[in-house]
């Protein structure tokens, strides 16, 4: 009994890593995109650079189902890594731009694109590890927690972004936000799986397929409502 305490232990912790990282994760996505958004509309005084830059932000979750196979057939945790470690490597070279008062519009939109690219692949990645760390009887309850980290920190930095952009500058949001992505690559690493061999299978594939279709009806609702 002892032995599978310990276990469970393990797992929840595991989870609550995980839980932490996408809290965090996610209040650096909702920073960086508004402080994009008024960066942009500072630079260009253009809503036409506005929209391009709303597209750009958009597009790659209607992408998402190009990358099914491959986070199928991939370790996830080391794949969730890498995504957040390359979306700190973008919003670091979108430090340097700022700083050098670089006013070339579509280098910044180019960036954005990629870096909400690797965003957006996280948070299927993460869906897909949870059924990994929890017990079958605690996935709903799982999946709720993974949803309030989502949705909650979505609400409260969407909401605090205007004020930390007035209080510190967008240069100051930006370094803000590298130090969330640092953060979350150091919690993401601390999760342990031992992550079974990737076979791809159909049931596996169907059930990848459905969270990425969810994250599209989502992104669809919200551009819509």
């Amino acid at each position: 009994m002892q032995g599978l305490k310990g276990a469970d232990n393990v797992i929840n912790a595991n989870f609550r890593k995980l839980v932490l990282g996408r809290a965090v994760g996610n209040a650096g996505d909702s920073i960086y995109m508004i402080a994009m958004n008024w960066f942009i509309l500072q630079l260009t005084n253009s809503a036409l650079w506005i929209g391009i830059m709303n597209v750009a932000t958009v597009l790659p979750g209607v992408l998402l189902f190009l990358f099914g196979d491959s986070i199928d057939r991939h370790s996830k945790r080391r794949l969730l890594v890498a995504v957040e470690f390359s979306q700190l490597v973008i919003v670091v070279i979108l430090i340097g731009l700022v700083a050098l008062h670089i006013k070339l519009p579509g280098i910044y939109v180019g960036l954005v694109f990629v870096a909400a690219l690797f965003g957006s692949l996280a948070y299927p990645i993460q869906d897909t590890l949870v059924p990994l760390l929890v017990e079958p009887d605690q996935l709903v309850q799982a999946q709720a927690d993974m949803s309030i980290a989502y949705k909650g920190t979505d609400y409260v930095f969407n909401a605090l972004s205007g004020f930390l952009i007035s209080l510190c500058s967008v240069l100051g949001v930006l370094i803000m936000d590298a130090a969330t992505f640092v953060v979350t690559v150091a919690t993401f690493r601390r999760i342990k799986l031992a992550e079974p061999r990737q076979q791809h299978t159909r049931e596996k594939s169907l059930y990848l397929n459905q969270i990425l279709v969810s994250k599209l009806s989502a992104l669809i609702r919200c551009c819509v409502y």
